[in-house]
C-alpha cells in the first residue's frame, strides 16, 4: 500500500509540475514572440495572433489552467494587441455552430437522464448476437451508434461498466488479473482486452460518423466556414462521414478480434442470459424514452432532407434551427402531467459540457484571427513548399501537424 501511494503522489507531483512548467513556457514563448520581429510577409497583428495561438496550445496542452479558461484568452488579449476589437471577439463565441451543438448536448442529456442511451446498447449487443466475436462487435456497434450524437466520453463510460460485468460473470476473471491469466485462460483474457479496447475505440470512430459526434468535428465546420465561407451541412458530412466510421469500427474488430486478440474456440455461457437480465432491469419503454425516440428521428429525418429538398420558404433555416427546434421540444413535452415534469428539465440540462462550447467559441475565435489577419493566407503560402511531394505523403504530413 505504502508503494501504491508513493507512486500516486510522485504521479501527482509530475503532473503539478508539468502544469508550472507549461505556464512559464506557454508565457514565455508568447513574449518572445511578441519581441520578435514578424517573419517576412506576414503582417504585426498576424504575427500577434500567432503568438496567441502558440500560447493557448501550450497552455491547453499541459493544462497550466483549466482548458476552458485558456479558451477565454483571446477576448482579452485581441484587443490589447490591436487584432479586432472585444466586440468582434466575443461574437465568435456566439457562433451558430456552438448552438448546433448545443442542441445535440441537450438531446444527450435527455437520453441519458432516462436511461434511453442504455437501453439502445443493450437492444443492440443482444442483437448482434451474444459469441466472443458478435458481443465484442455488439458492444463496438452499440457504442458507435451512440457515439453520434452523444459524447464520446459519456458512451465509454456508461459501456465500461457493462462490459466489466459481463467479463466478470462469464470468464470469471476481473480486469486486474488479465496480464496474470493462465494458459487455460488466455483466450478468455483476449475476450476481456478486445472489449474493453473495443468499447474505446468504437467511441472515438462512431463520433466521426456526424456532425454533432464530437467536438472536433464541429470546429472543423465553423473553422471552414469562417475561413473559407463553405457551409459543411449535417447530410453533407453524414455522406462522408458515415461510411468512413464503417469502414474504421470494421477494421477496429477484425484486428480486435482476429490480429490482436484471438479467441479461439471460446465460448461464453450465460452470455445471453446476462444482457436479458439488464435488460429486463429497464422494465418497459417509459413515456419519456418514446418521446426522445420521437424527437430525435424528427431531427435526424430534417438534418437529412435538408440536403436533398429545398423549400424557398425555409431557406433561411440551418441545421442550427433544427437542433434548437429539437431542444426546445424536450422542454415543452411533458412526460407527467399532473406534476408538471416535462422531458428536459433545467436542472438536468445545466449538466450539460459547457466548457467544451467555450472552448468551441476559443477554436473559433482562433480561426478568426487567422482569417482576418492573412495569417491563414501566410501559413497555407508555406505549405505550397511541400507541393512537390506526393499527395498522401502530403497528407501524411498535414494530419501529423494537425494531430500534434
Amino acid at each position: 500500500m505504502s508503494d501504491k501511494n508513493d507512486l500516486l503522489s510522485g504521479l501527482t507531483d509530475v503532473l503539478k509540475n508539468g502544469k508550472k512548467a507549461g505556464l512559464f513556457l506557454g508565457a514565455i514563448l508568447f513574449v518572445i514572440m511578441l519581441l520578435l520581429p514578424a517573419p517576412e510577409g506576414m503582417k504585426p497583428e498576424a504575427w500577434a495572433v500567432a503568438a496567441v495561438t502558440v500560447l493557448m496550445a501550450v497552455w491547453w496542452i499541459t493544462e497550466a489552467i483549466p482548458i476552458p479558461a485558456t479558451a477565454l484568452l483571446p477576448i482579452p488579449l485581441y484587443p490589447i494587441l490591436t487584432v479586432m476589437p472585444a466586440k468582434q471577439v466575443t461574437g465568435s463565441y456566439g457562433d451558430e455552430v456552438i448552438y448546433l451543438f448545443m442542441g445535440g448536448f441537450f438531446l444527450a442529456a435527455a437520453m441519458e437522464h432516462w436511461n434511453l442511451h442504455r437501453r439502445i446498447a443493450l437492444l443492440t449487443v443482444r442483437l448482434v448476437g451474444t459469441s466472443p466475436t458478435h458481443m465484442v462487435l455488439g458492444f463496438m456497434l452499440a457504442v458507435a451508434l451512440l457515439s453520434m450524437g452523444i459524447s464520446n466520453t459519456a458512451c465509454a463510460v456508461m459501456m465500461v461498466p457493462i462490459g466489466i460485468a459481463v467479463v466478470s460473470q462469464i470468464t470469471g476473471l476481473s480486469i486486474k488479473d488479465l496480464h496474470d491469466a493462465n494458459p487455460e485462460k488466455k483466450y478468455a483474457a483476449n475476450f476481456a482486452k478486445a472489449l474493453m479496447i473495443g468499447i474505446a475505440y468504437a467511441a472515438s470512430i462512431g463520433g466521426v460518423a456526424t456532425l454533432i459526434g464530437t467536438p472536433p468535428n464541429m470546429i472543423m465546420k465553423a473553422q471552414i466556414q469562417s475561413l473559407y465561407n463553405i457551409e459543411i451541412s449535417f447530410v453533407q458530412w453524414l455522406i462522408f462521414g458515415l461510411p468512413f466510421a464503417v469502414v474504421m469500427l470494421a477494421i477496429a474488430w477484425f484486428l480486435l478480434t482476429k490480429v490482436l486478440f484471438p479467441m479461439g474456440n471460446l465460448t461464453l455461457a450465460g452470455s445471453r442470459e446476462l444482457i436479458d437480465e439488464q435488460i429486463k432491469k429497464l422494465g418497459p419503454m417509459s413515456r419519456a424514452e418514446i418521446s426522445i425516440a420521437v424527437i430525435g428521428t424528427l431531427m435526424a429525418v430534417m438534418w437529412i432532407s435538408r440536403g436533398f429538398i429545398k423549400i424557398d420558404a425555409l431557406k433561411m433555416v440551418s441545421d442550427t434551427t433544427v437542433a434548437i427546434v429539437g431542444a426546445m421540444l424536450l422542454f415543452l413535452v411533458p412526460v407527467d402531467f399532473k406534476k408538471g415534469v416535462h422531458i428536459l428539465e433545467w436542472k438536468t440540462a445545466v449538466k450539460i459540457p459547457w466548457d467544451i462550447v467555450i472552448l468551441f467559441g476559443g477554436g473559433i475565435t482562433i480561426a478568426s484571427g487567422f482569417q482576418k489577419t492573412g495569417l491563414a493566407l501566410w501559413l497555407s503560402s508555406q505549405l505550397t513548399q511541400l507541393s512537390a511531394l506526393h499527395v498522401v505523403i502530403f497528407v501524411l504530413i498535414v494530419a501529423l501537424l494537425t494531430t500534434f
